[in-house]
């Protein structure tokens, strides 16, 4: 049960958007998807991260990138990202509100982080949209169309699905964006991603090196009431994955699921019969730092530039964390943490046949061109 009122958690996320700069905002046409992590600590309820957007970059990209462009650009998507920062910023700045070091009694040869969450947080993701692209939002989409009537000429055996093609086929992984007639990414759905964080924790390839992955796992997300189907939401989130429910990994993974709960409030930038045009920026938000964003550079700046990428991309994500590492793709190929987190990955892999990586992890902070 949650012991917070969803729309507690609702307003501590549009409160913090409603307080920012109006620059990365949607003008009076233009409409947009905001997602917030919030963290409570009993009646202390505090939004830690913040984000717009619902762009993605091509694939071809994303290998160009140099882990200095954001490929995935939906909000769900960059408020993790900046979470992940903001674990990164509380650890090296000493600040214990939020989480702290592990007893040497509580670490392991398998699990030997430094690092968690303080006993007794609670992680809320609020979102003003279902999440994009899997089963969670296409009854939305089948509901919104005038003929919905199911496409029959599809293979069956196909395990990965374009956008909202086919949109009445389900249990598949989907990839963005959702449009047919967009430049097409091998960035999975935000109902997939989300899944796999069920699985994987919120901690990425950096921070899984300083924190146990045991707490950092969604506890609840809070979503409009009309965006939830119920039988959709159980389906994208629970049932997808029945036969891992119960498995246990090395290095502190679990399938843990997250409960969907319902808000009444609204959100002032949402799509409507005024508000027709997606808004192509992005606005992030960790704690009182804002920075715009723009096809997965900061807004202004050209690609490849000095100092033209975000504060959440890999290439800063790395700086950030002082690793000893040549590549990025260590953290992801080598040592003990790596291969633990490789093994999930693969059981995940395994049962959502089709997912496919994106690359653009093998670049280091001193081969870097710009």
């Amino acid at each position: 049960m949650l012991n917070v009122d969803p729309n507690s958690i609702a307003k501590c996320v549009l409160d913090k958007y409603n307080t920012a700069k109006r620059s990365g905002k949607p003008n009076e046409h233009e409409w947009t998807v905001l997602s917030g992590i919030v963290l409570q600590k009993k009646t202390e309820i505090d939004c830690v991260s913040l984000a717009t957007g619902m762009k993605c970059l091509s694939k071809d990209q994303v290998l160009l990138a140099n882990g200095r462009i954001l490929h995935d650009c939906h909000a769900e998507i960059l408020c993790i990202r900046a979470f992940n920062m903001f674990l990164l910023q509380e650890m090296f700045i000493g600040s214990f509100k939020w989480i702290k070091q592990r007893e040497n009694n509580e670490k392991s040869e398998n699990i030997p982080q430094q690092w968690t969450l303080q006993d007794n947080v609670k992680i809320y993701l609020y979102s003003t949209v279902a999440p994009s692209g899997g089963d969670a939002s296409m009854e939305l989409v089948t509901s919104s169309l005038s003929d919905s009537k199911p496409w029959s000429s599809q293979d069956k055996e196909i395990k990965i699905q374009r956008g909202r093609m086919y949109f009445s086929q389900v249990k598949v992984v989907r990839t963005k964006p959702g449009k047919n007639n967009s430049i097409p990414t091998n960035s999975k759905s935000c109902s997939d991603k989300l899944l796999s964080k069920e699985i994987l924790s919120l901690l990425n390839a950096v921070t899984i090196q300083f924190f146990c992955p045991k707490k950092f796992y969604i506890d609840a997300i809070i979503l409009p009431e009309p965006q939830i189907v119920a039988p959709a939401i159980k389906r994208a989130f629970y049932s997808r994955v029945n036969m891992l429910h119960n498995k246990k990994w090395e290095g502190g993974y679990s399938f843990k699921p997250f409960c969907v709960y319902p808000t009444t409030l609204d959100f002032c930038h949402k799509r409507s019969y005024i508000r027709t045009k997606p808004c192509p920026l992005s606005l992030v938000i960790i704690n009182t730092y804002e920075q715009v964003l723009c096809r997965g550079i900061k807004q202004g700046a050209k690609y490849f530039s000095k100092n033209s990428h975000s504060m959440i991309c890999k290439y800063e994500m790395l700086k950030a964390s002082r690793l000893n590492v040549c590549q990025y793709s260590d953290l992801k190929k080598n040592g003990l943490i790596a291969e633990q987190r490789k093994q999930v990955k693969q059981d995940l892999r395994n049962v959502l046949s089709g997912w496919e990586c994106n690359g653009g992890n093998n670049f280091s902070l001193e081969s870097s061109t710009v």
